[in-house]
Order: structure tokens, then C-alpha cells, then sequence
């Protein structure tokens, strides 16, 4: 199968390739401190294993290591933007990402202008303006949004901007922005990458040598290098990535199709629901829809609060994309179109029956 994302069949025989070395069973991990004169933020032969098999698997040209997903926002950032620059954001993201946008970037002068990239006439509104980057996600954190990033690619290359995409709620198995027209990619390797909560790491990759070049130079001055041990662990997590993924999207398919029905949700929010808003354009732009929903209590906040004090199979947390399920309330943030009364669940590897046995258990005390 290959859609317009650009994955083909052979995904699952890169993955397994890119991640090995000719001469070993495992990536070595190279912990010395210098390697051939150089720190290891400058190079180190286990960061160069993981930013090879990165590039290949997003289809860049080059890939930078970071120490986790925020460096590799930051850093990517800092390194395209410039005083007096401005920036178009889709109205929903990450919080901390959020919060580096309106915390730092406007103290050093960088305009941030937010809108609904999904909304065409609101993208050429945003763009009117004189633009130095696009910004946004391929699904969004925490309300799962999803915009054509082909058609805000072609509207921002031509004024110029350049569209930087987060990929870590789709990884590279489900959608390859770069092929879709995106300048760079970044994402948090600690999410589906890494898949067993005990690696912390980002990457970003880039369509365009020069722009990799240029970031690596800003991260090696700010100096956000990511662990040689979490690399290997990393490049380890990748080898099973399509298998992990497949079953996320299988079990997160499932979920949403038991609380679609439960008369104490009132509105299901998963791509891959055949009536779910972004459901025409995912199918458009990624291979499946990934292991994330949300969605609305009946009961509102009150009942989205008591909800994680029932669940005991799931988990209640912060991080996604691991084996397990982790389930975490969102109250509203009006400026980031951030819902109240809301679950946003990273399903997990667990036996699906028992998953939505635990939903139900837990919705029936709410």
C-alpha cells in the first residue's frame, strides 16, 4: 500500500536496515565524551546510526539528534527565525511548544499569529503578512486536528515561508510530511519512537542539506545533544515501529467505536471515524490513523476528573505512544482551542476487550 503519503511495502525491511550496523548484532554505544577530536554534541558514532536511519525514514537529506522533542523544536526554530521575523502556527499545539512560541520567541521580537490552517481563507488571511515559517501538526495535541499539509505547504512556499511539521503523533510509518511538500520535519522520538517510556530524545530532519547544516550548527552552540544510551535505546524501539503501530491504530479504532456508542460521551474524536471532521483528509495524507483519541464527558469536568480515579488498567499520565494505555484530562485553554471535559487517550498494547472493558467500568461511576 502507498498513498499520498509516500509509504510503500518496504517500510518494515527499512526500519530493520537502517537501525543496524554491518558489524555488529547491535549499535555500539559510544559514551566517550570526544570522538576523533570532536564533543559528542559535534559527533558521536552512535547519534550519526540514529540521524541516518531518521533521514532515511522521514526521506530527508539530513537528520539532527536532539535530547528530546522540545530541543529539537527549539533549536529548529531559533535557527530559521530571526528578530523582527514573523510566524503563522495552526490554532492548536503541543503546550510546551505553545508556550516556547509565546514565552521566548516574542521576547526576542519574533511575531507569532495563530490560525486555522485547516480553513483556507483564514491561511491566505494569516499569510498576508510577510511570513518567515508555518508551523503546526500533523495530528494535533491535544484535540487531533488535521490539515492538508500539501495545500499549506504550496500556500506558504509562495510567499516565501518555509513549513516546519511535528510529526510525533504519526511517526514516519504513517505519514512522511517532507513528500507532502514540508521543509522540515521535527518530532519527540521519546513518543511512538521510542515506544517504552524510558527514552527521552527529538529529532528534527530536513528536505534541504543546507537548513540541516545550519541547525546542527545552533545545536551545537546551545548544545541540547542527545544521549548516546537513549539513541541506542531509541534505534532499538525503531526496529519494531510498524508492528507497534499497526496494533495502536487497530486497538485505538476499536476504542473510539465503543465510546462513539456510550451514552455518557458525547462526541468521539478519532481521524479514523468514518463521520469524524479530519477523517477525509488523514485518509488523504497517512497510512492509518494512529493510537490517540479524545473525547467529551455528559457530566463535563466533574466527570472527566472522577473518570481518571476509576481507571485501573489504564494509566493516568502525561507522555503518550507507549505500550501502555495513558489516559490524561484536559481542562479548557481557550487561547490554545484546547476543550475542557475531555480525555485525550494514548491506547495502548493491551488486549482491546480488556481496554474497553476498563472504559466501561470506569464511565459507569462518572
Amino acid at each position: 500500500m502507498t498513498n499520498s503519503a509516500g509509504r510503500s511495502k518496504g517500510f518494515a525491511t527499512d526500519v530493520v536496515r537502517a537501525t543496524n550496523v554491518e558489524d555488529s548484532s547491535s549499535v555500539p554505544i559510544h559514551l566517550a565524551v570526544t570522538n576523533k577530536g570532536q564533543y559528542t554534541r559535534d559527533f558521536n558514532p552512535t547519534l550519526d546510526v540514529f540521524e541516518k536511519a531518521m533521514a532515511k525514514l522521514e526521506c530527508g537529506q539530513a537528520a539532527i539528534a536532539a535530547a528530546c522533542g522540545m530541543a529539537a523544536i527549539t533549536q529548529t526554530l531559533l535557527t530559521l527565525l530571526n528578530h523582527g521575523d514573523r510566524m503563522v502556527t495552526h490554532r492548536c499545539m503541543y503546550t510546551s511548544t505553545a508556550q516556547f512560541f509565546w514565552e521566548v520567541l516574542n521576547r526576542f521580537g519574533i511575531e507569532v499569529a495563530m490560525a486555522d490552517l485547516r480553513d483556507p481563507t483564514a491561511l491566505a488571511d494569516a499569510l498576508a503578512d510577510k511570513t518567515a515559517v508555518v508551523y503546526g501538526e500533523t495530528i494535533t495535541n491535544p484535540n487531533l486536528e488535521i490539515f492538508d499539509i500539501r495545500a499549506v505547504a504550496e500556500a506558504a512556499h509562495r510567499t516565501g515561508a518555509k513549513l516546519v511539521i511535528d510529526n510525533t503523533f504519526a511517526s514516519p510509518y504513517l505519514c512522511r510530511p517532507l513528500l507532502l511538500g514540508a521543509d522540515v520535519v521535527v518530532q519527540s522520538a521519546t513518543k511512538y519512537l521510542s515506544g517504552h517510556g524510558d527514552a527521552l530524545a527529538g529529532v528534527t530532519v530536513c528536505r534541504d542539506k543546507e537548513i540541516a547544516d545550519r541547525i546542527r550548527h545552533v545545536m551545537t552552540i546551545h548544545g541540547g545533544v542527545l544521549s548516546p544510551v537513549n539513541a541506542a535505546l531509541i534505534l532499538r524501539s525503531i526496529k519494531t515501529l510498524p508492528v507497534r503501530m499497526d496494533a495502536h491504530c487497530r486497538n485505538a479504532m476499536k476504542l473510539a467505536e465503543f465510546l462513539e456508542r456510550h451514552p455518557k460521551v458525547t462526541r468521539v474524536r478519532y481521524p479514523g471515524l468514518p463521520d469524524d471532521t479530519e477523517h477525509a483528509t488523514a485518509a488523504g495524507q497517512m497510512d492509518d490513523f494512529s493510537g490517540i483519541l479524545g473525547f467529551h464527558f455528559a457530566g463535563g469536568q466533574e466527570a472527566a476528573d472522577a473518570f481518571l480515579t476509576h481507571i485501573k488498567l489504564a494509566k493516568p499520565w502525561t507522555s503518550l505512544g507507549d505500550v501502555e494505555t495513558l489516559v490524561g484530562i484536559c481542562r479548557e485553554w481557550e487561547p490554545n482551542a484546547i476543550p475542557g471535559a475531555y480525555a485525550r487517550v494514548s491506547v495502548g498494547l493491551e488486549n482491546v476487550d480488556d481496554i474497553i472493558a476498563d472504559f466501561e467500568q470506569a464511565l459507569a461511576k462518572v
